[in-house]
C-alpha cells in the first residue's frame, strides 16, 4: 500500500495482533516506496519509540524534520525523546 493512511492502518492492526514485527515492515516497505512521505516517518518515529527502539526513531524524526522543516512536530518529539 502507498497511502501513508493505509500503511498506518494496517501497522495499527498488526501492532493490536501482537504483530510488532510485521508492523515495522509494513511500513519500512511503504517508506521505501515514497521514502519522503512526512505521515510515514513520523508514524514510523513513533512505532519505534514505542518499541523502545530510541536511536533509529530519532532518526525517522530527524529525517521528518528535513523533509518539513516548517513543522515543528518532529522537532519536539526528538527533544521529547532524549529528555
Amino acid at each position: 500500500p502507498g497511502n501513508a493512511y493505509v500503511v498506518q492502518s494496517m501497522a495499527r492492526h498488526q501492532l493490536a495482533n501482537g504483530q510488532v514485527d510485521e508492523a515495522v515492515a509494513t511500513v519500512e516497505a511503504a517508506l521505501k516506496r515514497d521514502p519522503d512521505n512526512y505521515e510515514s516517518l513520523m508514524f514510523y518515529g513513533e512505532l519505534l519509540q514505542g518499541t523502545g527502539r530510541i536511536e533509529p526513531a530519532g532518526k525517522q524524526f530527524a529525517r521528518a524534520a528535513e523533509v518539513d522543516p516548517s513543522n515543528v512536530q518532529p522537532l519536539y518529539r526528538l527533544a521529547v525523546l532524549y529528555e
